[in-house]
């Protein structure tokens, strides 16, 4: 009987996750880092090759949006590394697959109660310090000064 409730519980708690993983489903972002970076290199190369004329502005922006969209390229790379890393480590600790933060099913029985003592019940007096019942292990305290 425990096993078919266990069963139950695990097919209850496996609909929840593809449900919470189809809600939280978002589109991919868009990334333009190539694009960009070719329009900032473009615009960088034809200032930097102003001081050689139109000519130099044409040939700084042409080098400029190559070395721009380089740079992109390379951001866009690296962005994705950093996605597929973070999406496998989300895998690997159960936050996109798994049970993070699930009880687990099966849980040792409970032996017994509290002590009285952690519960709060170790008397209206309070502990004996030198034989004086209700004194505060520290001592008494003192009124603040003002």
């Amino acid at each position: 009987m425990s096993t078919h409730n266990e069963e139950r519980y695990d097919e209850a708690a496996a609909r929840a996750l593809q449900e919470d993983k189809e809600a939280a489903s978002v589109p991919p972002p868009v990334h333009h880092e190539t694009s960009a970076g070719a329009v900032v290199g473009a615009v960088a190369g034809a200032l930097l090759g102003a001081v050689a004329g139109p000519p130099g502005m044409a040939a700084g922006g042409a080098l400029g949006a190559a070395a721009g969209a380089a740079a992109g390229a390379a951001l866009k790379t690296e962005n994705q590394l950093r996605e597929q890393h973070d999406e496998a480590l989300d895998d690997t600790i159960g936050v996109t697959s798994g049970d993070l933060g699930a009880a687990p099913v099966k849980r040792p029985p409970k032996v017994g109660a509290f002590s009285g003592a952690s519960a709060g019940a170790a008397g209206a007096t309070g502990p004996t310090q030198g034989g004086t019942a209700g004194a505060p292990a520290a001592g008494p305290q003192t009124t603040p000064e003002r």
